[in-house]
C-alpha cells in the first residue's frame, strides 16, 4: 500500500499525441480550431486546469507548423523521426523523452491523442485523483463500458512499453495487465 505521502507527491506527465498525417481528416488535425484554439491548445490548458503542468507533444508530420502554439502554450516538444511507423511509435518516443528530463520521479503519463480535444479538465483531474488511490493500475474513462481518453499509464509499465515490438502494440501491452485496468465510468 503506497502511504498518504507517496500519494501527494504523485507527478504525471501528459503525452499528447500529435505525430500523425491526419490523412482522413483532410486537414492538420492538431491546428482544427475548437471555438478559438487549435486543438493541441485547447488540450493543453485542459491538463493545466486539471493541475497537470509537464505537457509534451509528440510531433512528427508538419512539426514546423505547430512551433509556435508550442511555444505560445509552453508545450515541449518530443519529435518522433519515425511517425510513419504509427501511433505507438509516438507513445514509445513520448515516453523516452519525459524520462530523459531531469525532473521529479514521473508516477504515470496521461496518453491522449490530438485528435481527442473535448476531455474535460474534470474528467483528466478525476483520472489522476484514482491513480492516487491505485498507482499501479492503468486507468481509462469509459461511456456506457467503452473505453475512451485519455489513458493513464503507470511509470512501472515505462521499461515494458519500451522494449515491445510486436504487433497490436500499445493495445498488447495493457492487455496483459488487464487486472490492473481500472475503468471509470
Amino acid at each position: 500500500m503506497v502511504n498518504d505521502k507517496l500519494r501527494q507527491d504523485i507527478t504525471v506527465c501528459a503525452l499528447i499525441l500529435s505525430a500523425g498525417y491526419s490523412s482522413r481528416m483532410g486537414d492538420f488535425k492538431p491546428l482544427l480550431k475548437v471555438g478559438d484554439v487549435p486543438a493541441i491548445g485547447r488540450i493543453a490548458d485542459a491538463f493545466r486546469e486539471a493541475g497537470v503542468n509537464q505537457i509534451l507533444a509528440v510531433t512528427g508530420y508538419k512539426r514546423e507548423l505547430l512551433k509556435p502554439i508550442l511555444k505560445e502554450k509552453g508545450i515541449e516538444e518530443a519529435y518522433n523521426k519515425d511517425f510513419c511507423e504509427g501511433m505507438y511509435e509516438s507513445v514509445k518516443t513520448g515516453i523516452r523523452a519525459a524520462m530523459a528530463k531531469p525532473s521529479v520521479p514521473l508516477s504515470a503519463y496521461l496518453l491522449l491523442p490530438v485528435d481527442c480535444p473535448l476531455v474535460p479538465a474534470k474528467i483528466i483531474n478525476r483520472i489522476v485523483q484514482e491513480h492516487k488511490k491505485h498507482p499501479e493500475s492503468f486507468i481509462v474513462p469509459c461511456y456506457h463500458g467503452k473505453k475512451g481518453h485519455p489513458l493513464l499509464i503507470p511509470s512501472i509499465y515505462e521499461g515494458e512499453i519500451l522494449a515491445y515490438n510486436g504487433e497490436r502494440g500499445l493495445k498488447a501491452v495493457t492487455t496483459r495487465h488487464e487486472d490492473k485496468m481500472l475503468r471509470i465510468e
